[in-house]
C-alpha cells in the first residue's frame, strides 16, 4: 500500500443488515504529513527594559500547533510552572526552559540571546502557557545568579527541538529562526 497525499478526505461507510436495512455515515478525515518548524521567537519588558526580570515574557511561535505533551508530558497547554535558565558566554547568552524542578530542559530547543544579560547562570520561576501556534513563557522572580542591563539591539536565534511534535506526530524541524522584525533590546 502506498502512501497518502496530504489533504482532506471526504469517505462514507454503508452498513446493510440480514433485513436489508441499511444505514450511511459519511466523515472526513485530514491527513497532515507537515513538519512544524519555528517562525519567530520574541521577547516582552515586563520590568526594567533591556534586562530579564519579573514580568517578561518569550514567546515560541510555530507554523501549527505543538502537541503540548510533546513539551512537557502530561501538559494540555494551560500555564504550568517551569524554569527559565539564563547561561553566560562571553558573546551571546543563551537561555533554556526548564521544568518545575529544574532538573530538566524542555524540548524548545536553543535560544541564542545574541548579546549578554547575565554575568553568571541566572534562574527565574517562571509559568508556560499555550495558544494555537504559539508558547508564551512569563518570567516571576529570580532565584539565582547576576543579570545586567543590555541596551544593544540584536535579533536572537531560535533553533527548535526535534522532540517537539505536530498534533498528527510529525517531528518539528530544527532549523535556524531567527527573531522577526528590526533589531531590538531584548526583555
Amino acid at each position: 500500500m502506498g502512501s497518502i497525499a496530504a489533504g482532506t478526505y471526504s469517505n462514507s461507510i454503508r452498513a446493510v443488515d440480514n433485513a436489508g436495512n441499511g444505514a450511511t455515515a459519511s466523515f472526513t478525515v485530514v491527513v497532515d504529513t507537515t513538519a512544524p518548524s519555528g517562525t519567530d521567537i520574541q521577547t516582552t519588558n515586563g520590568g526594567t527594559a533591556g534586562r530579564p526580570d519579573t514580568g517578561d515574557t518569550i514567546v515560541f511561535t510555530y507554523t501549527e500547533q505543538i502537541d503540548p505533551g510533546t513539551i512537557l508530558a502530561g501538559w494540555d497547554g494551560t500555564s504550568t510552572e517551569v524554569v527559565v535558565r539564563f547561561t553566560n558566554s562571553s558573546s551571546a547568552d543563551s537561555v533554556a526552559i526548564r521544568n518545575a524542578a529544574n532538573s530538566a530542559t524542555l524540548p524548545f530547543g536553543s535560544v541564542a540571546l545574541m548579546v549578554n544579560v547575565v554575568t553568571t547562570t541566572a534562574t527565574f520561576t517562571a509559568t508556560m502557557a499555550w495558544s494555537g501556534a504559539t508558547i508564551t513563557v512569563t518570567m516571576g522572580s529570580m532565584t539565582s545568579g547576576a543579570v545586567v542591563t543590555n541596551t544593544v539591539p540584536t535579533s536572537m536565534n531560535w533553533s527548535p527541538s526535534a522532540t517537539a511534535k505536530d498534533a498528527a506526530g510529525n517531528v518539528c524541524s530544527a532549523t535556524l529562526t531567527t527573531e522577526s522584525g528590526p533589531a531590538d533590546v531584548h526583555f
